[in-house]
């Protein structure tokens, strides 16, 4: 270990190419944390100009925010389950008359 470190300080191309490395892994790192801070960001964003559209309060400090983001996830939740249940309950009315209209259109095997 301690070989090649002295050859890497002691040479200036492999010193060269190290720097250029480090140089592009940082540089992928922070562009990487960059794109998610701007998705982060364009999200908040989009959140505050729902809530401003919706005429409810725009939190102040993050609490707020965080429990309005909860109850707003609570409703979708729920009308999420509420349209399931509709779902189901219309494909059991489709189901039932599909039924009757083959026992209805075939023939009986008597």
């Amino acid at each position: 270990m301690n070989n090649l470190l002295t050859l890497i300080m002691n040479d200036p191309v492999y010193l060269t190419i190290l720097v250029i490395i480090s140089f592009a892994i940082i540089f992928s790192i922070v562009k990487k944390l960059f794109k998610f801070s701007a998705i982060l960001i364009t999200i908040c964003i989009i959140y505050l100009g729902y809530l401003h559209y919706t005429g409810q309060e725009i939190p102040i400090n993050t609490d707020d925010l965080m429990n309005n983001m909860g109850e707003n996830t609570e409703e979708v939740i729920e009308g999420i389950e509420d349209a399931v249940e509709n779902l189901k309950k219309k494909s059991k009315n489709i189901i039932k008359n599909a039924e009757k209209v083959m026992k209805e259109k075939t023939p009986s095997l008597q």
